[in-house]
């Protein structure tokens, strides 16, 4: 950057595809998730009006979160690309993007991480797991604040590379805690099936490749990242689409969640018969059942289908499996 034009004003390098193209990526994309994450706000709003109120609260302080960060994403952008056109001294300039990318990103993440720590408690009961999770939330969240902060006083997007402790501490801190949710959870869930109904078992499933289809895409990207970060030190523009795609990619996973909820009231257990022969409560085992709704049958020309509403109960210590306590864990934050 010593030659300069005309103006006086610093060259336009041959890579500023490289330098220039992951930052007009990652703002693309952040609107494209926040547009995604208003649909399922929408879907919320209609499907969950009996949340309690910390359960709302959170998602609408996300929503707006998100919001906030992606507007001050495009004055970044605006900055950069428009104010600042042709002129690499603005194309280096921070600007306001050490706060809405990483600074803002951890919090959000933190929030995310957070909330399924309580999930894992009401489901695992584990003083030590949850510990270690949220312990690594924390050390994300930490390090994603110490990016920005760090980048806000070197002014400078090129001295990036400097704040390799900071960048490997939020990256790896997000991979792992995002990790150990989804190992934790999908252990849990797993372990319940051998006493429950078939309906109930295929249920489980859809919940554990839910969550470690959810936990493993916000681990395997920040994991992306920090290759980038270590791999590319002379290329410290790569990670920045990780900076401005983080919170919305959690905020997402977390209103994906709650919103999965309307596949567990919908799934419920239809035993179909013909002849009248089979006793829906007979398939529960005896002193392991309890029916908490009338059944309601409809009739049709080639029989009859019944639908029962069954909660199971096991060696009578009226204690839910996993997959009620995973609802419940929900409907009761």
């Amino acid at each position: 950057m010593s030659a300069v034009n005309d103006t006086g004003l610093p060259l336009i390098p041959d890579n500023i595809g490289i330098i220039a193209g992951p930052v007009i990526i990652g703002i693309n994309v952040n609107w494209g998730l926040l547009g995604v994450a208003v649909v399922q706000l929408y879907i919320y709003h209609l499907s969950a009006p009996k949340d309690g109120k910390l359960i709302k609260t959170m998602v609408y302080v996300l929503g707006a979160l998100e919001f906030i960060q992606s507007v001050l994403a495009s004055v970044d952008s605006y900055h950069w690309f428009a104010a600042g056109f042709g002129n690499m001294k603005t194309l280096d300039d921070p600007y306001i993007s050490a706060f809405d990318s990483p600074f803002l990103g951890g919090i959000i993440a933190l929030m995310v991480q957070l909330f399924f720590c309580h999930r894992i408690w009401i489901l695992h009961r584990s003083y030590i797991i949850v510990t270690v999770v949220a312990a690594m939330s924390f050390t994300q969240a930490a390090g994603a604040m110490a990016v920005g902060i760090q980048g806000h006083i070197g002014g400078s997007l090129a001295l990036i590379p400097k704040h390799l402790v900071a960048e490997i501490l939020w990256l790896a801190g997000s991979a792992l805690a995002d990790t150990l949710i989804a190992i934790t959870m999908t252990y849990t869930l797993l372990k319940s099936r051998n006493n429950m109904l078939p309906a109930s078992n295929k249920l489980i499933l859809k919940i554990v490749r839910l969550i470690i289809e959810t936990n493993t895409l916000t681990a395997s990207i920040a994991l992306l990242a920090l290759i980038c970060v270590l791999a590319f030190p002379d290329k410290p523009t790569l990670s920045v689409p990780v900076a401005y795609t983080f919170g919305k990619l959690y905020t997402n996973t977390f209103l994906a969640a709650l919103n999965n909820r309307l596949l567990l009231q919908q799934r419920k257990t239809l035993i179909s018969f013909s002849g009248g022969t089979t006793n829906a409560a007979s398939q529960v085992p005896s002193g392991q059942r309890q029916d908490l709704g009338s059944p309601v049958a409809e009739s049709y020309d080639l029989g009859v289908r019944m639908h029962t509403e069954v909660y199971t109960y096991a060696d009578n210590t009226q204690e839910p499996h996993s997959a009620s306590k995973y609802e419940n864990s929900l409907n009761n934050a």
